[in-house]
Order: C-alpha cells, then sequence, then structure tokens
C-alpha cells in the first residue's frame, strides 16, 4: 500500500498552536529525546519532531520503532514547576493529552495502560517516555516527554506485530500529522497547573484499562484494585493490599 501521509510541516504545525513556541522538525534523527536535551541550555522550552528515528527509545531501555514517514515522534522540552516525586504524573498528564487528540482527530476509542501506553483494543498505538534532571531542591530543572504514535503502518517487525496497532490498521484512514501534532502541543500547553487538577485524575481514570487487569510482579500474577492520586498502583496479592511503582511491573499481553 503507498504511504500517502503528508510530510511533516513546521509551518503547518504552527498555523493550528495556541502558543507559538520553537519547533524543529527533522527528516531523520537517532532519537528526539536527545534533540530534544541538546537544546537545554539555549532554549526555555521546546518541541522537536522528526519524519523517522534510528534509535527510538521506549521505557526499560527498549527500542521504540520508529519507521520513516509512518508515525509521530515528537520530543517536549518543558520547564514544569513540579518535584520529581511528580514523574508518574508527568507521563499520565502526557498519555492524557494524546488521547484526548487522537480520540478527537480519528473517533477512535483509545485508552491507557498504565503508566506510558496509549492503546486500542489490547494494542499498543503510543508509547510515552519522561526523562528529566532535579535541581538541589528536588524540583525538576527541566523535563523531557517524549511521544511515539503509529500513524500509518500497516505492519510490524515480527516480535511486536501481536502486540502493535496503528491509526490507519484501526480506520482505515490516513490522518493529517501535522494536525495531529498541534493538537497534541496545545493539550500540552497547561501541564504545570492542570496536572494537580482532581479534573485531570478523574480524566485519567475514565481513560484507565488496568483497573481489575491482572500483571505480573516477581513472578506471581496480582490484580489491579485501584490507582492512586500520584499514579502508582494499587493491587492485590495474596489477599493483601499493595502499593507498586512502574519499575515494578510486568503487564500480561492480555492484560
Amino acid at each position: 500500500m503507498k504511504n500517502m501521509s503528508i510530510s511533516l510541516n513546521k509551518k503547518a504545525i504552527e498555523r493550528k498552536l495556541n502558543v507559538i513556541r520553537p519547533i524543529y522538525v527533522s527528516k531523520t534523527t537517532g532519537s528526539t529525546n536527545d534533540d530534544a536535551r541538546a537544546l537545554v541550555k539555549s532554549h526555555e522550552t521546546a518541541v522537536v519532531l522528526s519524519e523517522c528515528q534510528t534509535f527510538g527509545k521506549g521505557r526499560l531501555s527498549r527500542n521504540f520503532y520508529s519507521p520513516a514517514k509512518e508515525g509521530l515522534y515528537m520530543s517536549f522540552l518543558l520547564r514544569p514547576r513540579l518535584k520529581g516525586s511528580d514523574a508518574g504524573l508527568i507521563t499520565s498528564f502526557a498519555a492524557v493529552c494524546v488521547v484526548r487528540a487522537l480520540n478527537s482527530l480519528t473517533g477512535l476509542d483509545a485508552k491507557i495502560k498504565w503508566i506510558n501506553d496509549v492503546v486500542v483494543g489490547k494494542k499498543k498505538l503510543c508509547g510515552i517516555l519522561t526523562e528529566g534532571e532535579l535541581n538541589s531542591s528536588g524540583d525538576y530543572s527541566y523535563v523531557i516527554i517524549g511521544i511515539g504514535i503509529n500513524v500509518s503502518q500497516v505492519s510490524f517487525p515480527d516480535d511486536i506485530s501481536s502486540k502493535a496497532t496503528s491509526v490507519l490498521i484501526e480506520t482505515g484512514k490516513y490522518i493529517d500529522r501535522n494536525l495531529l501534532a498541534s493538537m497534541i502541543i496545545n493539550e500540552m500547553d497547561s501541564i504545570s497547573v492542570a496536572i494537580k487538577s482532581p479534573d485531570f485524575f478523574k480524566e485519567y481514570l475514565s481513560y484507565s484499562c488496568v483497573v481489575g487487569k491482572e500483571f505480573e510482579m516477581d513472578g506471581k500474577v496480582v490484580r489491579v484494585t485501584g490507582i492512586k492520586e500520584d499514579m502508582s498502583l494499587i493491587i492485590e496479592q495474596e489477599g493483601k493490599q499493595k502499593v507498586c511503582q512502574p519499575e515494578e511491573i510486568t503487564f500480561h499481553d492480555n492484560y
């Protein structure tokens, strides 16, 4: 199938923004997160996008499959007034922004698979990776949020083919990646304020698809019974309640 995607275009993205900020678009890069980090000393904020990543980053040092002109690969350099303890909130807020934009533009019913994946059904549509640096007070000096969305892929490598999907596969339609990028950027504008709002947490819960599901921890199957406001999970293991952090958890494919 011929790829009908419109190329990423800085001016097309800027035309739809509520607030203008530095936007950088490249044909190929190693990682947009690394590109954003290279701007830390010279920029207060910025958004970096690329048509292709050769070393796209995922959680737990995994690679993120990033073929040319088939996805939306973007990273934000932000200076939110947040603490290191807010790391889970930052990733979760980005996930909500992606779901808002995707569902509005495509009509999909995308959900959030805690903590950093956006899914349709049981297949991954988007991954999010948050990195940053803390100052001596424990506040973020800067945050880099990388977002990778599968847009027009029709197939995936064998190792992820049963776990991944794209907007094109789910809808049968090509979408304007420039419009999607601008929608996500606009949604991200309010991060420092909205992330502490009770409404944000309620919205996150409405998109979550893990409560009541099972996952593996320490070789044992446990059940998610809730999510706390700091985005840690409440689980039940052997009849006892426990709070878990992201690094402790591996979800089953059939979560």
